[in-house]
C-alpha cells in the first residue's frame, strides 16, 4: 500500500529545521515503530536535499514529500531549481571546504539509491529512498502467516 504526505515550505533557512521536525512527525504516523537509524538517516537526507533547496533552488517555496510504498521509503525535494546542469555526487570537496557534501551524504546513507531530474515547469526535483526492511522494530511488525499459508496450503 502506498502512503504519501507532502508539505510546501517557504524557501528560507529556518524551513530546513522546520522540515526535518515535519518528516519526523510523517514517519512515526507512517511506519510502525521505526528503528532509529532509519528515523536519523531519514532526517539527515532531507536536512541536505532541504538546504540545497534553500541555497541553489529558486521560487519562493520548496515541497518536501515522504513516501511509503512496500518495503521502501521515498523522501524528495521539488523546487524552483535553477541549478543547471544535475546536481551529481563528485567526491568529497576539500577538507577546507565547508560546503559541497550534502550529496555524498545522500549517496551513502541511500547506498546510492537516489536520483535528480527536471521536471515540467522548470522545477528540480531530488529524491532518494531507504529499504524498510531490517529498520522496524520486529517486536511491532504483524505476525508472519503460518507456513503452510505461505507455501500456499490454506
Amino acid at each position: 500500500m502506498r502512503r504519501r504526505r507532502t508539505k510546501r515550505f517557504p524557501r528560507e533557512a529556518a524551513s530546513v529545521a522546520l522540515a526535518r521536525t515535519w518528516l519526523a512527525e510523517q514517519l512515526a504516523q507512517l511506519i510502525p515503530a521505526p528503528l532509529d537509524d532509519l528515523l536519523d538517516d531519514a532526517v539527515l537526507g532531507l536536512s541536505e536535499l532541504a538546504t540545497n533547496a534553500v541555497e541553489h533552488g529558486a521560487g519562493q517555496y520548496f515541497r518536501v514529500a515522504c513516501t511509503v510504498n512496500n518495503e521502501r521509503l521515498t523522501i524528495e525535494t521539488l523546487d524552483g531549481g535553477r541549478s543547471r546542469p544535475l546536481p551529481a555526487v563528485r567526491g568529497l570537496p576539500a577538507t577546507t571546504n565547508e560546503n559541497g557534501r550534502g550529496l555524498v551524504i545522500v549517496d551513502h546513507i541511500s547506498g546510492g539509491d537516489w536520483e535528480c531530474d527536471a521536471r515540467p515547469a522548470g522545477l528540480m526535483r531530488v529524491r532518494f529512498h531507504l529499504k524498510l526492511v531490517g529498520h522496524i522494530d520486529p517486536r511491532h511488525s504483524p505476525p508472519a502467516p503460518p507456513a503452510a499459508a505461505r507455501h500456499g496450503r490454506y
